[in-house]
């Protein structure tokens, strides 16, 4: 008998299925901010990158810091609000008849880095692939438009299918870039980082400034954040990255040499790295889109 005959076949199941998406959009508001209640037959994903917003589903209010996202139900009457200053959302509308989806519903999620990769990964091949215009920027008006890449939507449908369905497999949680640990030291170290965020980063500078060895600094605040320093503190940089970019006033180069990096090729790599989008797409929806 040949080994390598097949004698039997399985079949691979669906577990999501993401049948349509009816709008994409990336919103920059501030804290006047505040929609009325709506109602629709698609499921509506809302996301923050940054800032806080708050969520209304029917009779429940949920709030959303950075790196949380909220499915709203299929025809549930749901509005939201940006609370502080000034947010970053991203909201995209969907259709699926999936069953599991319903494990979702009714709760705040925590978006791991790759989850938040996969959802940013669709709004930028998106970007890149839409006849878009002023007018109507990130709307249910604009369809995929031919490219020479190939099989686009089906590229988006799958990455966005996987998205889901990592936020279905249980998972450890992951440290908070942006968050107060209960360790003095990794706080002040912290502090540090954020002071020197228009330099190059200096371990030793660090080191000396909060009287410990490099080899302890770096293994008590990897042990204690999950993630090593210099992770860290790039992490830093490209918000601020975004923060000057946001306002138009300045260019790529300008803000790759404000923050000290050595040249714009390796800026626009950490940039795609930390924030899922290139810095000139990230200028693109930031001069599309004013505060609301």
């Amino acid at each position: 008998m040949n080994p390598r005959l097949i004698t039997r076949e399985y079949k691979l199941d669906k577990v999501i299925d993401i049948e349509s998406i009816s709008s994409i959009y990336i919103f920059h508001f501030d804290n006047s901010y505040f929609t009325e209640f709506e109602t629709h037959p698609q499921l509506e994903l809302i996301y923050v990158d940054d800032g806080i917003e708050e969520v209304f589903e029917d009779d429940k209010t949920y709030q959303l810091s950075k790196g949380q996202a909220f499915i709203h139900k299929p025809l549930a009457s749901h509005k939201d609000r940006c609370v502080t200053d000034k947010s970053t959302v991203y909201i995209l509308s969907f259709r699926t008849s999936s069953p599991s989806m319903n494990q979702l519903f009714d709760r705040v999620l925590d978006l791991s880095k790759t989850e938040v990769n996969q959802l940013k990964q669709v709004f930028e091949i998106y970007i890149k692939n839409v006849d878009c215009n002023i007018d109507q920027y990130f709307s249910e008006r604009k369809i995929i438009v031919n490219s020479n890449s190939f099989g686009i939507s089906q590229i988006i449908k799958n990455i966005f299918e996987l998205f889901f369905i990592s936020l279905l497999n249980p998972k450890e949680n992951e440290p908070l870039e942006n968050h107060t640990y209960n360790d003095t030291f990794v706080n002040k170290v912290i502090q540090e980082l954020n002071k020197a965020k228009y330099e190059k980063f200096s371990l030793e500078k660090v080191s000396k400034n909060v009287s410990y060895s490099k080899s302890y600094l770096c293994r008590h605040f990897k042990k204690v954040t999950g993630i090593t320093i210099i992770n860290y503190f790039y992490s830093l940089k490209i918000e601020e990255a975004k923060k000057l970019l946001l306002n138009g006033e300045h260019s790529i180069e300008e803000t790759s040499d404000l923050l000290n990096f050595d040249s714009v090729q390796y800026f626009s790599k950490v940039f795609k790295k930390y924030s899922g989008l290139s810095p000139s797409n990230w200028r693109t929806i930031s001069s599309k889109r004013m505060y609301f």
